[in-house]
């Protein structure tokens, strides 16, 4: 029989007969150290390629949707003859929201 890993106790399958095989099981002093960390590891697997698919689809949306605004904010600075600071005020507007998909994209 191999060492005893941490976090488990070892145990007689007969508590009388010395000779009878022993097994491991979790200490249940440490479940919770042991099986939450467990738990959320493998919620995080469970992403099956499909759930990854539905994620992907959004993140693309919002990665044309960026490229947009920024082509309508070159084309707001290069290609215009309204005054600068009508051009100026636009361009933050433009930028505003152009920050908040980032920020979007981000969490």
């Amino acid at each position: 029989m191999g060492p005893l890993r941490p976090g488990y106790e070892r145990y007689l399958s007969n508590p009388e007969d010395q000779k009878d095989p022993k097994y491991d099981r979790i200490d249940q002093k440490r479940v919770e150290i042991i099986l939450d960390p467990l738990t959320d590891y493998a919620e995080r697997l469970l992403l099956t390629p499909e759930n990854i698919e539905q994620l992907r689809t959004p993140l693309n949306r919002r990665r044309t949707e960026i490229k947009r605004q920024q082509n309508n904010l070159l084309k707001l600075v290069m290609d215009n003859d309204d005054p600068p600071e009508f051009v100026a005020e636009k361009a933050r507007e433009i930028q505003s929201r152009l920050d908040d998909l980032f920020f979007d994209a981000v969490a």
